[in-house]
């Protein structure tokens, strides 16, 4: 899948289906993780997430995606944003709908 999602571009349009099977992991199996959601899909993001900041020799890198229409519907927000203070994860929300209040939270 990795391979694929580099050769991507800004505006590239893509189509998803699943989820399917599990996630089998184990720590420092990848040197980095690419984790997409959309609403509740983050929600079995979690354990993942955990299990990784729990475990002070995993070095694993994440990088999680959460997409929603704007950033007060953004489920499970405050945990996403304690877990964005760990060294290793880094959380994005992609926002399909920009509201006056976020762009007046973005100017300092």
């Amino acid at each position: 899948m990795s391979q694929y999602v580099r050769t991507w571009k800004e505006g590239t349009t893509v189509q998803w289906r699943g989820p399917f099977g599990g996630f089998p992991y184990k720590p420092n199996q990848y040197e980095q993780l690419l984790l997409l959601a959309s609403g509740t899909g983050v929600t079995p993001m979690l354990p993942l997430l955990q299990s990784i900041v729990d475990n002070e020799e995993d070095e694993t890198f994440v990088d999680v995606v959460c997409c929603c229409r704007t950033f007060p519907e953004v489920y499970l927000k405050p945990r996403l944003q304690e877990l964005a203070a760990y060294w290793n994860i880094r959380t994005q929300f992609v926002l399909s709908e920009v509201s006056y209040q976020c762009e007046a939270q973005k100017r300092p």
